[in-house]
């Protein structure tokens, strides 16, 4: 997942970016984040939705993207979603309304990063047994970790184990959320998608 590592650099330009009437993206990004990054940090008053919308620009590639690069996007989707908050929590936390799609972006992308990286485990020719295949073993270990989170997302908790805000941000800018933002339909979908990480091991 190297590429989406430098998208995660890339992120750290949205704090001087803002008023700035051109930036040229180049290198090793995955097609569409540069351009959606540039489109973005081109607007002269850069605010919290238009970053956002970016962001959901890059989950709408991942959707029907195929691994491995579907996982590049869904990981660059989340980078940027905790970048934003860790470098202008004042930003994007200056409009109320965008907590909720905020969690529900988060949501998909940990669940879509979870989906993606089962698919691609399962797929391998000849499945080891964990304990004599590390790529497997990582494989798992990150999907269950995306799984986790995601249905930490749906349920609301405060977990610092497993709520992925409260891993990566200091708790006073941590997005609010609410489990009334999720349906039980969704609840159950993160359950699925951890339980398939523990089908995979068995």
């Amino acid at each position: 997942m190297g590429r989406a590592r430098v998208q995660g650099d890339l992120t750290e330009g949205f704090r001087v970016l803002s008023g700035i009437s051109r930036v040229d993206v180049k290198g090793s990004v995955l097609p569409g984040y540069a351009q959606g990054l540039e489109t973005c940090t081109m607007s002269p008053n850069l605010t919290a939705s238009s970053w956002l919308s970016s962001v959901n620009d890059v989950l709408h590639l991942a959707e029907s993207g195929n691994p491995p690069e579907q996982e590049e996007y869904f990981l660059s989707a989340i980078i940027s979603l905790t970048s934003a908050y860790r470098i202008r929590p004042s930003l994007m936390h200056s409009d109320a309304s965008l907590a909720k799609p905020v969690q529900r972006s988060r949501w998909t992308a940990e669940l879509g990063l979870a989906r993606a990286l089962h698919k691609r485990l399962t797929s391998k020719p000849h499945l080891k047994p964990f304990a004599s295949d590390p790529e497997s073993a990582h494989l798992l270990l990150a999907a269950e970790k995306a799984a986790e989170s995601a249905l930490s997302l749906a349920t609301d908790s405060p977990s610092a184990a497993s709520n992925p805000w409260v891993r990566s941000l200091p708790v006073e800018v941590v997005p609010p959320n609410s489990v009334e933002w999720f349906s039980d339909g969704e609840r159950g979908e993160s359950c699925w998608g951890l339980g398939e990480g523990g089908g995979a091991d068995g």
